[in-house]
C-alpha cells in the first residue's frame, strides 16, 4: 500500500503537463445608434425639426468622448409617398448630408463612414402596421409583403385600396420614415 500512495503522488515522466494562459477579454463591440429625420422633400438636416436638436446634440457629444470608433454607418430613407426615383435620389441625399455634417465633427480620418439608401422603408411601414389596431392593417401588410407588386407602387395600392388608414399613415407615420438611422460601432 505503501508503494501506491508514492505512485500516486509522483506525475509520470513520459505524461504531458498541460500549462496555458488566460486569454484577455477582448473588448465587444457595442453600437450607438441615432437619427436625423428630414422635412418632406428635404435633405438638408434642420435641428429646430422634431427632435434633431437632440440627437445631433447626442451624437456630438458621443464623438467628443473619442473612444474607439470602428466605423460609422448611415442609411438614408425617403417616407413611401413621393415618385420612386425622386425618392431614390432623396434618400441618397440625406445620408450624404448627414456624412458631411459628421465630418465637420472632428472624428478620426481613418473611421470609414458608409452610406447607404432606400427610397421607402416599407419594414419600418410593416413594424408600426404589426403594433396598430388600424383596421385592415393585415391586407396593408399584405401588399407590403406582395412580391408581385413593384416597390414603387406599393404606396399607389395602399393609398387606393385603404385610402382612411393611407391618410392617416400619411400624416403620423410616416414623417419620421423620413430619416437618416446613425450607427456607430465601436469598442
Amino acid at each position: 500500500k505503501e508503494s501506491d500512495t508514492k505512485a500516486s503522488a509522483k506525475t509520470p515522466a513520459d505524461k504531458p503537463q498541460l500549462a496555458y494562459l488566460t486569454p484577455h477579454s477582448t473588448p465587444s463591440n457595442t453600437l450607438e445608434q441615432s437619427e436625423i429625420l428630414f422635412p418632406v422633400n428635404k435633405s438638408t438636416i434642420n435641428p429646430a425639426f422634431m427632435n434633431n436638436a437632440a440627437h445631433i446634440e447626442q451624437m456630438q457629444n458621443f464623438l467628443k468622448q473619442g473612444g474607439n470608433i470602428k466605423e460609422i454607418h448611415l442609411m438614408g430613407y425617403a417616407s413611401p409617398e413621393g415618385p420612386y426615383p425622386f425618392n431614390e435620389a432623396l434618400a441618397a441625399k440625406r445620408a450624404e448630408a448627414v456624412k458631411q455634417h459628421l465630418k465637420g465633427c472632428n472624428i478620426p480620418a481613418d473611421v470609414k463612414i458608409s452610406t447607404n439608401s432606400s427610397p421607402a422603408d416599407w419594414a419600418a411601414v410593416r413594424q408600426k402596421l404589426s403594433e396598430s389596431f388600424i383596421e385592415n392593417y393585415l391586407k396593408i401588410i399584405a401588399i407590403i409583403d406582395d412580391n408581385s407588386i413593384a416597390e414603387a407602387d406599393k404606396n399607389a395600392a395602399i393609398r387606393k385600396q385603404f385610402p382612411v388608414a393611407y391618410n392617416f399613415m400619411l400624416r403620423q407615420w410616416y414623417p419620421k420614415l423620413r430619416t437618416t438611422d446613425i450607427s456607430i460601432e465601436h469598442t
